[in-house]
């Protein structure tokens, strides 16, 4: 197979290459996250919080204490839309905490019975009474907020002593002191309230900064109860207003997310389980893509804790979730391999070889435009940024765990785990699912792409996300990039992009903290992204491979293949068999003839013929083999056979019967039998002499009379019996014709024929049929009550094969 390049694969290099270093020059002044500087990593940052809760007076030993960087959305927010990113990130960087540590001690359900052994009172009463303590210190280790809460905010602090405002506000200036490392001179007193909470009054004490930071007074607040510090907040003096607009902002993106999120979730059970049904997906084929997400999500699981928190809550939160992270994966995998498939097989030919050759062309070039395409994204999303905030006013969105991989204690490998769980759910569900599905049932390419991008509009990706509306814009560059090179290239492509668009931008930031640690990390993640590049590179070096030679065929392909190939032979099978029945309705002057056989699969065990024994005589059977499909048709056909060859040598129905039982009996396997009535019409004797074996009864409608009568006589099926017994109960019967007479030969999948009430048509209404339709010919009266079984059965499945014999004698 040869590696084409053409001049559009050519220019895409470039304009990466141009894209990634615009990408790397603006990454400093643009992105909130360049600001970040981390002299401290997460153990300095624990020794910190722990020797300044025991300075004033918690032991925080006995509590188990969760560690994670965090940032102030608001303050950025505000920031960034007064000053710009750049200001902004200066002010980050030198003055302003908006990055920060916290630390959390939830109470330990153990403590309890080690806090009886204590001889100290206060800390038998912290043992008893508060919930968690929460401080966050700034990136140097400075507190900029503490909180305590209890566990019942109800309950009154025995032996805690209520102090004087001056003993609360000599408490609170110490406490303020330690904070602002003795620079007084800086702040000033501001007021002192009494603000209710519900776990009692506490006394607020405020000062005020007296410099100027982006155009707002800082604050620092320390709130005293019960002699003790429990709370305080150093901050910027945002207007409320903004904040609100961030608040609404956020509601407006999290309905704009989670509304399309459900309704694809939703829409991907519906045609999972569709597609299960119709057996056409194939379950194996997505362990790759749940191996994938596993490893991914155990690294993003369990290396982005931090503190002492006990390993039985890790291992049940882990074992729990991941059924439901790798499960979701992997049917949405095979979902869309299923479509993919289907509509462009050709997008998985790189993977599926991959499966078989670790080094080719075709995986080469994938690899290859992945990573051009990761550049690309990076570059045009840090262009369209820039541009959203110098003047449409647009902001950065700080989210909850978007700041866990500089937390984290191997930043590197929670970015790669990240990356890895988020692309592949990203790739699976975007380009396997959504765009093979809008393939399958929108013809024109420019609808396909138009219903793409407007879903796209609300993903939210892996890097940093401008706020609403400017977000739509920044979807829909990065989905007209997916679309573009899904459209053009392959999955593995998109695949291998969606991985490294974070990638690059985490091993960029971490470049540029100043901290030799992240470095460290952010030269290993460009490390990954260029070990990629070699073996693309390898590939392309590798000696072409044949197609067909390390083609991958799924098991519900192959399922299909057989299905396809059984069907294509029961279709040659169904038209063997009708060519055995009577192609033609027979032409005896005085008799009107008309016949149908309807098998309920594709092949049945329904018979009927005529045999022509003169001018004017003709013989007429009609039998139904036991059972239904393939067997049923093949004894049928050997039938077939036997009676031609009986009914030209012997004259007397009774005895054609008798030796066709012998026969059939010698060559078919015990249990199998068939139900027959043959009968011969002689217009020159004016008779009809039949003899029944074992077969439904023929109903008469005699000319000048009535009631529609049931013609029977004796007899047992064929093959139940060698030969004496047959002979023995087999009757036959002769019956005078007259002109008008009607007969009808039929077996019982029309009497036993259902609706979806399970209700069956019934000898009655098939009587009224013939009653009804006996002034037609025969080929009209069998055409109404095909008519009015159907109106009966209505889109009931057919359950046993249908054949029917109408006779009429003319005047």
């Amino acid at each position: 197979m040869k590696n084409k390049w053409t001049l559009v694969d050519r220019v895409l290099l470039l304009c990466a290459a141009a894209a990634f270093g615009y990408f790397l020059h603006t990454y400093p002044g643009l992105f909130p996250e360049a600001s970040i500087r981390r002299p401290m990593d997460s153990g300095d940052i624990r020794a910190k919080g722990e020797a300044f809760i025991r300075n004033i007076g918690y032991n925080p030993s006995d509590y188990r204490l969760r560690i994670a960087m965090e940032g102030n959305a608001d303050e950025i927010a505000y920031l960034e839309r007064t000053w710009g990113s750049r200001k902004t990130n200066r002010l980050l960087t030198d003055s302003i905490p908006g990055y920060f540590w916290t630390l959390r001690w939830n109470k330990n359900k153990s403590s309890a019975d080690s806090s009886k052994k204590r001889e100290d009172v206060k800390e038998k009463v912290d043992d008893v009474m508060f919930g968690h303590l929460q401080l966050s210190l700034d990136l140097k280790g400075n507190p900029i907020r503490f909180e305590k809460r209890r566990a019942n905010p109800q309950a009154s602090t025995p032996g805690m002593r209520a102090v004087s405002e001056p003993e609360a506000r000599a408490l609170a200036e110490r406490f303020f002191d330690s904070c602002t490392a003795g620079r007084l001179q800086d702040w000033t007193f501001s007021r002192m309230e009494e603000r209710p909470t519900p776990e009692g009054s506490r006394r607020l004490y405020r000062w005020k900064d007296n410099r100027l930071i982006a155009g707002q007074s800082g604050t620092f607040e320390v709130g005293i109860r019960d002699g003790r510090v429990d709370f305080c907040n150093r901050s910027l003096e945002i207007p409320k207003t903004e904040m609100e607009k961030s608040k609404s902002r956020n509601r407006i993106e999290s309905f704009l997310f989670i509304v399309p999120f459900l309704f694809f979730i939703l829409c991907g059970v519906v045609f999972l389980i569709k597609r299960l049904r119709q057996d056409l997906v194939d379950m194996k084929s997505g362990w790759i893509v749940g191996l994938l997400v596993f490893i991914g999500w155990a690294l993003n699981f369990l290396l982005n804790r931090q503190g002492n928190e006990l390993a039985w809550e890790m291992a049940v939160g882990f074992l729990f979730t991941t059924p439901f992270v790798v499960g979701g994966a992997w049917l949405l995998f095979v979902l869309g391999e299923s479509f993919t498939r289907e509509v462009w097989e050709e997008k998985l030919l790189t993977s599926d070889m991959l499966r078989r050759k670790p080094l080719f062309p075709e995986l080469g070039k994938s690899l290859l435009f992945g990573i051009a395409f990761a550049c690309l994204c990076l570059g045009v999303y840090s262009f369209f940024c820039d541009a959203a905030i110098r003047w449409l006013g647009g902001v950065f969105v700080l989210k909850d765990n978007q700041l866990n991989a500089f937390s984290a204690r191997f930043p590197a490998t929670v970015v790669l785990g990240k990356s890895m769980m988020e692309s592949v759910y990203f790739a699976v569900a975007f380009g396997f699912f959504l765009l093979s599905f809008l393939k399958k049932y929108v013809k024109q390419t420019v609808v396909l792409v138009l219903t793409a991008l407007l879903l796209l509009l609300f993903v939210p990706f892996a890097i940093p996300s401008l706020s609403f509306p400017q977000s739509f814009g920044t979807g829909f560059l990065m989905g007209l990039l997916f679309i573009g090179f899904f459209l053009r290239y392959d999955w593995m492509a998109i695949f291998t992009g969606m991985v490294f668009v974070p990638v690059l931008f985490y091993g960029a930031a971490f470049l540029t903290t100043g901290t030799g640690v992240l470095q460290l990390h952010g030269a290993g993640l460009f490390f990954a992204v260029l070990a990629v590049l070699v073996w693309a590179l390898l590939s392309l070096r590798a000696e072409p491979v044949s197609k067909e030679a390390v083609r991958f065929v799924p098991e519900y392909v192959q399922r299909i293949y057989e299905k396809e190939r059984i069907q294509r032979e029961l279709e040659i099978a169904r038209n063997v068999q009708l060519n055995f029945l009577p192609r033609i309705q027979p032409q005896v002057h005085g008799l009107s003839v008309a016949s149908f056989c309807i098998p309920a699969r594709e092949v049945g065990g329904d018979y009927y013929d005529f045999i022509y024994l003169g001018p004017r005589k003709l013989g007429v059977a009609i039998g139904d083999v036991s059972g239904k499909g393939i067997p049923a048709a093949f004894y049928m056909t050997m039938t077939k056979g036997f009676l031609k060859s009986q009914a030209r040598t012997l004259t007397s129905p009774m005895e054609v019967l008798i030796h066709l039982n012998e026969l059939f009996y010698e060559n078919s396997e015990r249990g199998m039998f068939i139900s027959m009535v043959y009968g011969v019409f002689d217009l020159d004797a004016r008779t009809l002499t039949f003899a029944r074996a074992g077969h439904n009864p023929m109903l008469a409608k005699r000319s000048g009379g009535g009631a529609i009568e049931e013609v029977s006589s004796n007899g047992i099926a064929l093959g139940l019996e060698a030969g004496p017994l047959f002979e023995k109960n087999i009757q036959e019967k002769c019956i005078r014709l007259k002109k008008g007479d009607i007969f009808f030969f039929y077996t019982d999948g029309l009497n036993e024929a259902k609706n979806r009430k399970q209700e069956e048509f019934g000898e009655k209404r098939l009587k009224d049929s013939i009653r009804m339709s006996e002034q037609l010919s025969a080929e009209d009266m069998l055409k109404t009550i095909r008519e009015n079984i159907h109106g009966f059965t209505g889109d009931t499945l057919q359950h046993d094969d249908m054949t029917a014999v109408i006779v009429k004698i003319l005047p």
